[in-house]
């Protein structure tokens, strides 16, 4: 762990890290940085926004396919 230089992560590292670990596919070279970051609050509100925004993808696909179908 020593190697992984301590030092902020942009908000586009956090989004693919989050994203990652939600298809499970995070290294471990990725999970030691992450880890070892001090932007944790980040993780959490990115991670909880993009729950959010799978949810709603994931309703609105349920809509659209019961409009299509005509299932009530």
């Amino acid at each position: 762990m020593s190697d992984i230089k301590e030092k902020e992560l942009s908000n586009w590292q956090v989004v693919k890290s989050v994203l990652a670990s939600f298809v499970g596919i995070q290294s471990s070279k990725n999970l030691e940085r992450d880890a070892s970051s001090n932007s944790m609050g980040r993780f959490f509100i990115i991670a909880f926004v993009l729950a959010i925004a799978m949810h709603g993808l994931l309703y609105l696909l349920a809509l659209y396919i019961s409009w299509v179908t005509g299932v009530e």
